[in-house]
């Protein structure tokens, strides 16, 4: 399994197709978690996980989360700072990667929580051209993207200002001069 979030008790997940930026604060529970993240520290073992190729969750696709660090007797420092790489085609996942980088080192025990994050990218097929870029199936859209969020606001506010020019000139005007023709 992947690393289980203290805030939200889930397995880590990603949107499919969005980059963001990710926060996993993962808790040492026990001494035998700590032992066995010390043993990923050492590379004696690996934390082998799996990504679903698609929604339907028949078929995953395996990659590996290396932990990064140094082991004392009764704590460790672990580099907390990841990305996640992932390739997508259609909705599905083609191919997934996460590596750590010298970020920070943080200070872990048992019962300490290891706070993870940093950036997922996301790209088209086989390529690093950014899956942000390439339009998304219409099973997979549903979210705005920047552009129509513009586009969207520039036309309402250039309704707006139409619609207090047409006000102005036909209603208000008209009445501010009816009312001071009256007075004179």
């Amino acid at each position: 399994p992947g690393p289980v979030c203290d805030e939200t008790g889930k397995e880590i997940s990603f949107q499919y197709g969005q980059d963001n930026f990710f926060y996993c604060g993962l808790r040492v529970k026990d001494q035998a978690h700590f032992a066995w993240l010390g043993s990923l520290v050492q590379q004696e073992r690996n934390w082998n996980c799996r990504a679903p190729l698609s929604p339907e969750r028949k078929f995953f696709l395996p990659f590996t989360i290396p932990l990064w660090g140094v082991l004392e007797k009764d704590h460790m420092h672990v580099d907390n700072h990841f990305n996640f790489i992932f390739h997508g085609d259609s909705g599905r996942i083609i191919g997934a990667a996460a590596y750590p980088l010298r970020d920070r080192f943080q200070y872990a025990k048992v019962n300490s929580v290891v706070n993870f994050h940093g950036p997922v990218r996301w790209f088209h097929r086989h390529s690093f051209t950014p899956m942000s870029n390439v339009k998304a199936p219409a099973s997979l859209q549903t979210q705005t993207s920047s552009k129509e969020l513009i586009v969207w606001c520039c036309g309402s506010v250039l309704l707006t200002l139409v619609s207090a020019v047409f006000v102005y000139q036909f209603v208000c005007k008209p009445a501010l001069k009816e009312k001071y023709r009256k007075k004179e």
